[in-house]
Formats: C-alpha cells, structure tokens, sequence
C-alpha cells in the first residue's frame, strides 16, 4: 500500500504478511528406506487384530503412523511501513519500521501400545509439548541528498541509524506413564513421571534470550561522466553479544571503478566491446556470529549433591570477547562483448580475518569442554573467472553457454597457544 499526501512531498508505504502451516513431522528419519528393508512377508495385524510387531527388526511402519503423533503448528507475520519526506530537491529523509514474529507449537505422542512406548516408556507412552515464539523490531531512520553539478558530476550520500531487537523464548514439558490414551498430550500432568518413584521422570524447561544490534552509518557515491566512479562507507555497529569494552566496531569500506571504454583512446574497440570496467576495493566487515551470552560467566541452580540442593558454574565467560574482522581486498575486471553476446567477468581477492571466533578447547579438570573466544587469524587469497556466451542468438532461438574457473587458498596463519579448537565438526590445531 503507498499513499502520497502535501503535494506528493510526504510518502507512505506499507506492507503485511501473514502465514498459517499445520504440519505433520512424523514422516522422514529414513521412512521410505527403512520401509524397502522390511520383510515383505511380514504381516501388518495379529490374528486377534493388533499390529504386528519384529522387535529384532525395523518397526511396523503402519503401526508407526497410527500410534504415533508429531505435529507443528507454524505462524508467521510481519509488518513494516515507511515514511518518506521530500521537503526540497535532492533532499529526502525516511524512516523505515518493521516487526516480525514468528511463533510456533509442537507435539508428540506416542500410544501406550506403540513400539517406541514399549521399548523406552515400560509401554505407558509418552506426551510432549513445546510453544516458541520469536520478534524481531527495527527501526532504520536515514537522510539522503543527491546532487548533479556541471552536467558531469553526480553525489549521492546518506546518513542514517538502525536499530534491531530480537527475543525469544520457549517452553516444553513431557511426561510418561499413561493409563491409556484418552487424553493425550491436552494433560500431561496424568503420568505416572511426576511421580517421585518413578522410573522415568517427566521433565520441563524454558528459556528466553534476546539481543540487540545497532549501527550508526554513513555513504558518499560519486560519479563522473558515468565513467569514474568512487564510493566511502562506513559503519559503527554495536552488538549485546560481546563484552561492556568490545561492544562497538568501526568497519570502512572504500572502492573505485573506471569505465575504461568509454575514453578516447578505446574508439578502435567500440565495433566488439561495448563495456570495459576495471573495479578495485578495500573494506572491512565483522562478524558476530556467536550465542547471544558467550562472553558472560553462568550458573545453573539445578544441581543435586547428596541430596542437598546447589549452584554450579555452566559457562565459563570471557570479558574481551570481541567482534571478529575481515579485511579485504578486491581486484576486478568486466567486459562485455558485441552487445552482451560475450561476457567476461574475474576477480582477485585476498582477504584476512583477524579475531576469528571459534571454540577453545579446555584442560578437563577444568569442567568444561570449551570457552567460546577469538582464537586466531585466517586468511583466503584466489582468484574466479566467468565467461558467459550466446553461441545461437534469433528471434525464436537462444542457446548460450558458460564456463567458470576459481582458486581459493585458505590458511590458518596463527592459533593462540598451540592449542585445538572446534566448530561444529571442524578440528583445527596449531602445529
């Protein structure tokens, strides 16, 4: 929706979404190969009309998706508007909204005569909730000016902060030990697992995080002729991720382009290249990619020791955790041929990151695993070509083709102490 108002100086934009999806999960986990490894011969009732069941075999797959429930139910909406004042020429100020949520509930159940409840719940099944829901707000106010002077140059800069909050929590509980299946999982409080003798107990949790990101930035474009082209960019951007003194980072960015084409000296080619381009560029980006808490020191109360209840220490935090840095450099060139018939673009880059965030491995008697820190540097240097050609180009027929080639060396230039360092399933030692 945009709507216009005082002499088409004021702009309003609006748009909304929202989606529904009621889904079964119970399906996947290798179904259909599990269901061809089955014996074919194998019945799929009893004689007295209950499922049949191979316990030394994969399970009756039938049986499977009568007595077993997982569902999700799935929300998601979103909004965002924006306000656009043009009080003069060349002069425009904005401010941009959105909000997102996206909410969700699951839920299983397992039949107290399924396989799964007979195996792992002494056949007294087993009911599971969980509800989750996610909101994301920004907010983006910026100013901009452009500009043509002397018929040839042509400013463009803008100005402006952004600000992003995001939340989120959830909440699960399961229990087991059901008399039958008459209520399902609508009251998990009718197992037995609540109970203080019992075999399998019923668990809950929750938890709640949230995070914030905010950026204060700037961008000057200038062009010339539409043949020499610069641009500066910077960012200041701050993120509840890290530490009370690393919070802030500063990333410049910088770049220029020349239409070498168009020049006096280039009239010779005009008859096969239409465009010639040479880009270079130098910037820096961060990074922080990380769990909203890493940097801070957590306990958990839930500790039992000789029946006596207590606190231990379940993170270990790090108070200069800081944003990881890429520094790169770019080196490109473009060429487009008899009217984009053949196009050739490549690129060199060479880009180093400082402060790269990573796991730490720690000495077991510590009592933990690993400390989340920046660990080292890591650089990536290569190269990648792209030719692109229409090798038939009529009316009622277009065949092209493509070819690309690419090189990229990646080295871990230094990890702090000699030490191994994990990421996901990734090892990394220092020799």
């Amino acid at each position: 929706l945009e709507t216009k108002a005082l002499n088409n100086m004021l702009t309003f934009q609006t748009n909304m979404s929202l989606n529904y999806g009621n889904m079964n999960l119970l399906g996947g986990d290798g179904e259909w190969e599990s269901a061809l490894r089955s014996n074919p011969t194998n019945p799929v009732y009893n004689e007295d009309g209950t499922y049949y069941e191979d316990y030394a075999k994969d399970e009756n797959k039938v049986a499977r998706l009568d007595q077993q429930q997982y569902d999700k139910q799935q929300t998601t909406s979103s909004f965002d508007g924006k306000l656009i004042f043009e009080p003069i020429k060349d002069l425009k100020g904005s401010v941009f909204v959105s909000y997102t949520r996206d909410d969700y509930k699951e839920r299983r159940f397992y039949d107290v005569d399924s396989r799964i409840s007979y195996n792992s719940y002494n056949s007294g099944g087993y009911a599971w909730k969980k509800s989750y829901m996610k909101t994301t707000r920004t907010l983006e106010p910026t100013i901009e000016y452009t500009k043509t002077f002397l018929d040839n140059h042509k400013i463009n800069a803008i100005a402006g902060y952004s600000y992003q909050y995001q939340v989120y929590e959830q909440l699960e509980a399961n229990n087991n030990g059901f008399l039958n299946n008459s209520v399902e999982d609508n009251n998990l409080g009718s197992g037995s697992g609540l109970n203080g003798d019992a075999a399998i107990k019923a668990g809950m949790g929750s938890k709640k995080a949230d995070e914030t990101l905010i950026a204060f930035f700037g961008r000057i474009n200038y062009v010339f002729k539409d043949r020499y082209v610069a641009q500066f960019s910077i960012r200041r951007e701050g993120s509840s991720k890290f530490g009370p003194n690393n919070k802030w980072g500063n990333f410049p960015s910088v770049s220029v382009g020349w239409r070498f084409s168009d020049e006096k000296f280039m009239k010779f080619s005009k008859k096969f290249l239409e465009d010639g381009k040479i880009r270079v560029s130098y910037g820096i980006t961060g990074n922080e990619a990380i769990g909203n808490y890493d940097y801070i020191y957590s306990y958990s109360p839930n500790s039992i020791y000789d029946g006596v209840g207590g606190v231990i220490p379940t993170r270990i935090g790090k108070d200069n955790l800081k944003w990881e840095e890429t520094k790169q450099f770019n080196l490109g060139l473009d060429l487009n041929f008899w009217n984009s018939r053949l196009t050739i673009t490549a690129d060199y880059y060479d880009k180093y990151t400082d402060g790269l965030l990573a796991n730490y491995q720690l000495p077991k008697e510590s009592g933990f695993a690993y400390m989340k820190t920046n660990v080292g540097e890591m650089s990536n240097r290569g190269f990648e070509i792209a030719v692109t050609g229409d090798i038939i180009r009529t009316k009622d027929w277009k065949w092209n083709a493509s070819f690309n080639i690419s090189r990229n060396i990646n080295r871990i230039e230094k990890l702090s102490e000699g030490k191994a360092y994990m990421e996901g399933d990734i090892w990394w030692m220092q020799e």
